[in-house]
Protein backbone atom coordinates (compact mmCIF):
# COMPACT_ATOMS: atom_id res chain seq x y z
CA UNK A 1 0.00 0.00 0.00
CA UNK A 2 1.25 3.30 -1.18
CA UNK A 3 1.35 6.26 1.44
CA UNK A 4 1.49 9.63 0.32
CA UNK A 5 2.82 12.78 1.99
CA UNK A 6 0.83 15.92 0.86
CA UNK A 7 2.77 19.36 0.28
CA UNK A 8 3.92 21.16 3.62
CA UNK A 9 2.78 24.92 3.39
CA UNK A 10 4.54 27.49 4.96
CA UNK A 11 3.07 30.91 5.88
CA UNK A 12 5.07 33.87 7.14
CA UNK A 13 5.25 37.10 8.44
CA UNK A 14 4.44 40.01 6.19
CA UNK A 15 7.56 42.26 5.34
CA UNK A 16 7.05 44.91 2.81
CA UNK A 17 5.84 48.39 4.44
CA UNK A 18 2.46 48.92 5.20
CA UNK A 19 1.10 45.17 4.98
CA UNK A 20 -1.35 44.05 7.67
CA UNK A 21 -3.07 41.12 5.74
CA UNK A 22 -1.43 37.42 5.82
CA UNK A 23 -1.62 35.05 3.66
CA UNK A 24 -3.83 32.46 5.62
CA UNK A 25 -5.99 33.02 8.49
CA UNK A 26 -6.49 30.23 11.48
CA UNK A 27 -9.75 28.68 9.01
CA UNK A 28 -8.19 28.38 6.37
CA UNK A 29 -4.97 26.75 7.74
CA UNK A 30 -8.05 24.24 9.36
CA UNK A 31 -8.77 23.69 5.95
CA UNK A 32 -5.58 23.08 4.36
CA UNK A 33 -4.94 20.47 7.20
CA UNK A 34 -7.92 18.45 6.31
CA UNK A 35 -7.13 18.40 3.21
CA UNK A 36 -3.85 16.61 3.88
CA UNK A 37 -1.41 19.36 4.18
CA UNK A 38 0.78 20.00 7.03
CA UNK A 39 1.12 24.06 7.79
CA UNK A 40 3.97 25.41 9.27
CA UNK A 41 3.36 29.50 10.48
CA UNK A 42 6.02 31.70 11.55
CA UNK A 43 5.35 32.85 14.75
CA UNK A 44 3.80 36.63 14.67
CA UNK A 45 2.52 36.16 10.93
CA UNK A 46 -1.16 37.05 11.79
CA UNK A 47 -0.48 39.80 14.38
CA UNK A 48 -1.36 42.43 11.99
CA UNK A 49 -4.47 41.26 10.72
CA UNK A 50 -5.71 40.34 14.40
CA UNK A 51 -4.89 36.66 14.56
CA UNK A 52 -3.07 35.45 17.17
CA UNK A 53 -0.19 32.48 17.33
CA UNK A 54 -2.65 30.75 19.47
CA UNK A 55 -5.45 30.75 17.21
CA UNK A 56 -2.98 29.41 14.19
CA UNK A 57 -1.89 26.23 16.70
CA UNK A 58 -5.50 25.64 17.60
CA UNK A 59 -6.34 24.99 13.84
CA UNK A 60 -3.25 22.61 13.69
CA UNK A 61 -0.52 24.48 12.51
CA UNK A 62 3.10 24.19 13.88
CA UNK A 63 4.69 27.57 14.65
CA UNK A 64 7.91 28.40 14.21
CA UNK A 65 9.92 31.03 15.37
CA UNK A 66 11.66 32.45 11.80
CA UNK A 67 11.01 32.54 8.25
CA UNK A 68 13.56 30.68 8.07
CA UNK A 69 12.70 28.09 9.69
CA UNK A 70 9.34 28.56 8.49
CA UNK A 71 10.42 28.14 4.83
CA UNK A 72 13.09 25.60 5.17
CA UNK A 73 11.17 22.18 4.60
CA UNK A 74 8.27 23.73 2.93
CA UNK A 75 6.79 22.81 -0.44
CA UNK A 76 4.92 25.77 -0.97
CA UNK A 77 5.34 29.52 1.17
CA UNK A 78 2.60 31.28 0.35
CA UNK A 79 2.58 34.99 0.94
CA UNK A 80 0.26 38.00 0.30
CA UNK A 81 3.15 40.03 -1.78
CA UNK A 82 6.68 39.15 -2.85
CA UNK A 83 8.65 37.15 -0.75
CA UNK A 84 12.11 39.53 0.49
CA UNK A 85 15.48 38.43 -0.14
CA UNK A 86 15.87 36.53 3.02
CA UNK A 87 12.64 34.68 2.44
CA UNK A 88 13.98 33.50 -1.00
CA UNK A 89 16.89 32.76 0.12
CA UNK A 90 15.26 29.96 2.61
CA UNK A 91 13.54 28.66 -0.16
CA UNK A 92 14.52 24.98 -0.52
CA UNK A 93 14.84 24.00 -4.27
CA UNK A 94 11.17 23.28 -6.04
CA UNK A 95 9.04 25.21 -3.89
CA UNK A 96 6.67 26.89 -5.32
CA UNK A 97 5.83 30.77 -3.88
CA UNK A 98 1.90 31.85 -3.83
CA UNK A 99 2.00 35.09 -3.82
CA UNK A 100 0.90 38.17 -5.78
CA UNK A 101 3.91 39.51 -7.41
CA UNK A 102 4.32 42.74 -9.29
CA UNK A 103 6.61 42.09 -12.50
CA UNK A 104 7.22 46.34 -12.41
CA UNK A 105 7.42 46.46 -8.90
CA UNK A 106 8.94 43.66 -7.94
CA UNK A 107 11.99 42.77 -10.45
CA UNK A 108 14.24 42.03 -7.86
CA UNK A 109 11.90 39.05 -6.67
CA UNK A 110 11.20 38.35 -9.73
CA UNK A 111 14.64 37.62 -10.72
CA UNK A 112 15.89 35.56 -7.62
CA UNK A 113 12.62 33.31 -7.61
CA UNK A 114 13.29 32.80 -11.25
CA UNK A 115 17.25 32.38 -10.87
CA UNK A 116 16.15 29.75 -7.68
CA UNK A 117 19.06 28.26 -5.44
CA UNK A 118 22.24 28.43 -6.36
CA UNK A 119 21.39 30.18 -9.12
CA UNK A 120 19.83 27.23 -10.48
CA UNK A 121 16.30 27.54 -13.00
CA UNK A 122 12.65 27.85 -11.19
CA UNK A 123 10.03 27.66 -13.60
CA UNK A 124 6.77 30.59 -12.98
CA UNK A 125 3.89 30.03 -14.17
CA UNK A 126 1.10 32.51 -14.00
CA UNK A 127 -1.93 32.45 -12.13
CA UNK A 128 -5.34 33.90 -11.04
CA UNK A 129 -6.17 36.28 -8.76
CA UNK A 130 -9.84 36.66 -6.77
CA UNK A 131 -10.09 39.73 -5.06
CA UNK A 132 -13.18 40.85 -2.40
CA UNK A 133 -13.36 43.90 -4.85
CA UNK A 134 -15.22 40.68 -7.58
CA UNK A 135 -17.53 39.51 -5.03
CA UNK A 136 -15.68 36.55 -3.60
CA UNK A 137 -14.74 36.45 -0.30
CA UNK A 138 -11.19 36.18 0.78
CA UNK A 139 -10.63 32.36 1.68
CA UNK A 140 -13.73 31.20 -0.96
CA UNK A 141 -10.86 32.87 -3.16
CA UNK A 142 -7.77 31.69 -2.03
CA UNK A 143 -9.70 27.77 -2.20
CA UNK A 144 -10.39 28.18 -6.05
CA UNK A 145 -7.41 29.61 -7.02
CA UNK A 146 -6.07 26.57 -6.63
CA UNK A 147 -9.02 24.46 -8.71
CA UNK A 148 -8.29 23.64 -12.41
CA UNK A 149 -9.91 26.40 -14.69
CA UNK A 150 -12.00 25.10 -18.11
Amino acid sequence: METHTMAVIAVTKERRAAETRVAATPETVKKLIASGFSVVVEAGSGTAASYQDADYAAAGATLAKTAKEAIGKADILFKVRAPVDEEVAALKSGAIVVATLNPHQNKDALKALAAGPGGGDRCADGGFVFDDAIGEPGDQARSRAFQPRV
